[in-house]
């Protein structure tokens, strides 16, 4: 087996960060979120109108109904998408990621010939082309047969645990993590699906792939959920065990992996937390070689800002300090004040970088239902990001990029505005995760998480321009701008982040500073020296907002007019009204899909809430 090791610089970021020598990271630089790209990201990926292409069929092909891709096929799809106003493309290499088409080299080599001329005609129609790869899933088909109760599997079909049983990810009791004979969303019962490790000669392997399509004139990648693993829907496998994951987590931090759950071991705790290390490591390597070849990376968070990050080890705010812009998956069965949060998080710990909403707006009973569902998801995605995507199947409005191209400019122009911080801890989240109740799909969140949701939830309601801090990457810079800070159940802070913190006033709400970096007791609880109440805290804004409890609002400024500010409103429902006050005339225009901008004056302002979105941009 060939083991990998994590590199010297990584180690060294990553321990740095425990002593909290601060590094500047993305989720501390103040930008537009739609305006000039920052140095890792071209100014295209902030204004990206994205159509699904859908998947390149090979030859040989897990569903025979599924014809061969052919070039007409191709011609035809980025026809379409032109027609659609689209800028971006998105195209999926077979069904999935499987190993016939993507660690085969021969079935490689044969898809290539399609993504070459893809990438060819999209650029001579202007647009930009976008790859999904799994992060370290990989799937075969015809490997089992299941008769009469049974399932029969093949070990001479090629599949990644048949060929490569060395790249397996392990389970903390040696098991492997691979699944056949079972159905769900994506695998039929003649499927197999496995899990590479992220410290396994997949990783190269992976590389070389990236290389490949660089050559070929690759714009982005979208890497799917590198987890560990990812079956959570089949019980908690904490993985890896595995022997190039283990050498990792012993050099950094001088354990074995531990073949137990116990939450109040430290050694436990170092194993959870290394794995967010892990997959931050190895998606560092795979966008540090998709920017040498021209592609620029993009990652997904299925479980973000949930307290299924930890089982999965999927936790975008530390993974962004690999500097991949996170694109996170937002199943909407959570509710959309819950999607909101999730959005904006996704947002806040990175505001310098690109993002693209990846919402399910669901199976509804009908087709207006649907409608609404995906109108709801695009008013989200605006609030907090530039680009949209409307996923495959989707009921998507109609008329979504011609709207973004009527506020582009306020789209690229637009710079956050935010006078509160929310503190957000991945390790808290985690290490309270043993108090959620696990009765899949719908499990409680744990105490941290619970906290920090409910505190998230009581700041949206008073409509404060906040912003979503990360405590693991926190730094001066991160809270310039910032005046009160809100933290909720934030049980373990290191000394250093005390520090940082303890020089703004700060909210508290639940038990915090009870504990050190690695969850150990204080003797003595850290004590902030001003603490203040909810009702304290102040928007700073030039005007009064009144708005329903449940919308949300997003607060803008202009990059380059102190007196211009614009609001991005989501409502779940229709009805109600903002209202901005101020004590002399301001002047706004109203922006909704499907109608045209209507203008409105007066020292108080009034926009009845006709849409789920709300774009009420204000000179005063």
């Amino acid at each position: 087996m060939k083991s990998f090791s994590i590199s010297k610089a990584a180690i060294f970021i990553l321990c740095v960060l425990f002593c909290c020598s601060m590094l500047r990271s993305a989720t501390q630089v103040k930008a537009s979120s739609g305006g000039a790209a920052s140095a890792s990201f071209p100014a295209w990926t902030y204004e990206m109108k994205v159509w699904p292409f859908d998947v390149i069929y090979p030859e040989h092909r897990c569903d025979p109904t599924n014809p061969p891709t052919t070039f007409q096929d191709i011609i035809d799809r980025l026809n379409v998408a032109q027609a659609k106003g689209a800028n971006t493309v998105i195209f999926y290499i077979d069904d999935e990621q499987m190993y016939n088409s993507f660690v085969d080299d021969t079935g490689f080599d044969q898809v290539l010939t399609n993504i070459e001329y893809l990438i060819e005609q999209a650029h001579l129609r202007n647009l930009k082309t976008i790859c999904y790869l799994n992060g370290l899933e990989v799937m075969a088909c015809g490997v089992c047969k299941a008769a009469n109760g049974a399932c029969n599997c093949h070990s001479s079909v090629a599949t990644l645990s048949n060929t490569h049983p060395e790249w397996l990810q392990e389970n903390i009791f040696g098991k492997t993590m691979v699944w056949r004979c079972i159905k769900n969303d994506w695998l039929e019962k003649n499927m197999e699906d496995a899990w590479a490790s992220p410290y396994s000669g997949f990783r190269d392997l992976f590389k070389s792939r990236l290389e490949v399509l660089g050559s070929k004139g690759l714009d982005a990648v979208y890497i799917d959920q590198a987890s560990l693993p990812g079956m959570q829907d089949y019980g908690d496998q904490w993985a890896s065990s595995d022997p190039g994951f283990a050498a990792a987590f012993k050099d950094l931090y001088g354990f074995d992996v531990p073949n137990k759950i116990d939450w109040n071991s430290v050694q436990w705790r170092k194993f959870i937390y290394f794995r967010h290390q892990a997959v931050q490591d190895y998606l560092q390597d795979l966008a540090d070689t998709a920017r040498a070849s021209g592609i620029v990376p993009f990652f997904e968070s299925s479980a973000n800002d949930t307290s299924d990050g930890t089982l999965l080890a999927n936790e975008p705010a530390l993974t962004v300090l690999a500097g991949i812009a996170c694109s996170p998956e937002i199943d909407i069965d959570v509710g959309y004040p819950d999607a909101f949060r999730m959005a904006k998080f996704t947002s806040d710990i990175a505001q310098a970088f690109p993002m693209l909403y990846l919402g399910w707006p669901g199976e509804l009973a009908t087709d207006e239902a649907n409608r609404a569902a995906a109108r709801k998801e695009l008013a989200i995605t605006l609030c907090e990001s530039g680009n949209y995507y409307p996923t495959a199947d989707t009921l998507y409005p109609p008329n979504t990029f011609s709207f973004m191209d009527s506020i582009r400019s306020i789209l690229n122009n637009r710079v956050h505005y935010q006078t509160t911080g929310l503190i957000y801890s991945a390790r808290n989240k985690d290490w309270t995760y043993a108090d959620r109740n696990d009765n899949w799909p719908y499990p409680d969140q744990g105490r941290a998480f619970n906290q920090y949701a409910t505190a998230f939830t009581t700041l949206a309601k008073s409509h404060l321009p906040f912003r979503i801090i990360p405590l693991e990457t926190l730094s001066s810079e991160a809270l310039q701008g910032v005046g009160a800070l809100v933290i909720a159940g934030v049980e373990s802070i290191s000394d250093a982040e005390f520090s940082l913190l303890n020089s703004h006033p700060v909210v508290l709400t639940g038990s915090n500073g009870t504990r050190d970096e690695w969850f150990e007791p204080r003797s003595v609880p850290l004590k902030f020296q001003t603490v203040i109440g909810f009702q304290s805290l102040q928007s700073g804004l030039p005007f009064t907002v009144q708005a329903p409890a449940s919308a949300r609002i997003e607060y803008y400024g202009h990059q380059s007019s102190q007196r211009h500010f614009t609001l991005f409103v989501f409502s779940p429902t229709t009805g109600g009204k903002v209202t901005l006050s101020r004590a002399s005339p301001m002047q706004a225009t109203v922006y909704e899909l499907d109608r045209a901008p209507r203008s409105l004056n007066g020292s108080s302002i009034a926009v009845g809430i006709a849409d789920y979105l709300e774009v009420i941009d204000l000179n005063y």
